[in-house]
């Protein structure tokens, strides 16, 4: 979920704000074990301090979250200045499953080099098979790495994992 949470920031548009140690997946526990604090400005640094230990334990989450960041940068797709722009440069797909958001982004519009990039967020508990538009499609982003490289080349048909986004460059 944190995944996915983090694939909609880092591909809206406008500025990305994530909370320190958001990538290494940080929560507040209360001391003696007595559950998370909800609201913690009037804690104490035991509670409000990075462990920054906890980056060894999350490699993986902050790999995801460092691809989300060179995707970001090397797309200005997502990064358009004006109003206009992304009206004529963004179109949100309506043939979409419940709790599924698509969303289509004309990269040459935006002076990017893709033609196009598709967008998809699974909030669903199960795995989808989402209808793609025409042509080969090279996935950027799914539900376990993230990157401004793409991997796997698909065409048609893509699963999108339970929870997750789905990020995909049209070849």
């Amino acid at each position: 979920m944190n995944r996915l949470c983090a694939a909609i920031v880092f591909t809206s548009q406008g500025v990305p704000f994530i909370q320190a140690g958001e990538e290494f997946l940080r929560s507040k526990p209360l001391p003696e074990k007595k559950g998370f604090a909800e609201n913690s400005y009037n804690m104490p640094d035991e509670v409000n301090s990075i462990k920054w230990d906890n980056i060894h334990e999350y490699p993986d989450m902050i790999a995801y979250y460092k691809g989300l960041m060179e995707l970001r940068k090397a797309h200005p797709v997502f990064r358009m200045q004006s109003e206009a722009e992304m009206t004529q440069n963004l179109c949100f797909l309506s043939d979409t499953p419940e709790n599924v958001v698509a969303y289509l982004l004309k990269g040459k519009g935006a002076d990017d080099t893709p033609e196009n990039i598709l967008v998809i967020f699974n909030g669903n508990d199960e795995e989808i098979l989402y209808n793609l538009p025409e042509g080969k499609w090279k996935i950027l982003v799914d539900d376990k790495t993230a990157g401004a490289d793409g991997k796997k080349i698909i065409s048609e048909k893509a699963d999108v994992e339970p929870l997750s986004a789905l990020v995909l460059e049209k070849e």
